[in-house]
């Protein structure tokens, strides 16, 4: 005599279970995706070179290119506010390029002490972090020991 299936009527209430199971199943199978695909499109960072970007077909976003000739072809189409606006740790970006802003925040190389959530050396024993000299500040010195 064969053994009775968990969805055989002569088990109601195991069968009950076993199709609850598969109803949570199905449901978790449609939402978990959904889930999953909504946030990370929604949140992905814009890409200045992106397919929808207004600077797709444009030379700086030729892969092909060196990486140079593709910087000054970026550079020559910015505006000198435009410029501007990169040099610090957080720039608005350039949306009619499609470059979109960022915020650093800190190099680590003296700003370590004032980053946002992270570790605040202003108050206790030790009150401030070490300062590196600024690469940009070396290279600028024309000293090459440095």
């Amino acid at each position: 005599m064969a053994a009775a299936s968990i969805y055989d009527s002569r088990n109601p209430g195991m069968a009950a279970l076993a199709a609850a199971a598969l109803r949570l199943l199905a449901a978790v199978a449609v939402v978990v995706p959904a889930l999953l695909a909504g946030p990370a499109a929604a949140g992905a960072p814009p890409f200045s070179c992106g397919p929808s970007s207004p600077s797709h077909a444009l030379p700086f976003c030729n892969a092909k290119l060196p990486a140079a000739q593709r910087a000054a072809d970026l550079v020559s189409r910015m505006t000198p506010a435009e410029k501007v606006s990169q040099l610090g740790d957080i720039s608005p970006g350039v949306p009619r390029l499609g470059v979109p802003g960022y915020k650093w925040w800190n190099e680590a190389l003296h700003g370590v002490a004032i980053s946002g959530k992270g570790i605040h050396l202003d108050q206790g024993a030790v009150r401030s972090a070490t300062s590196f000299p600024q690469v940009l500040l070396t290279a600028a010195a024309f000293n090459d020991n440095l």
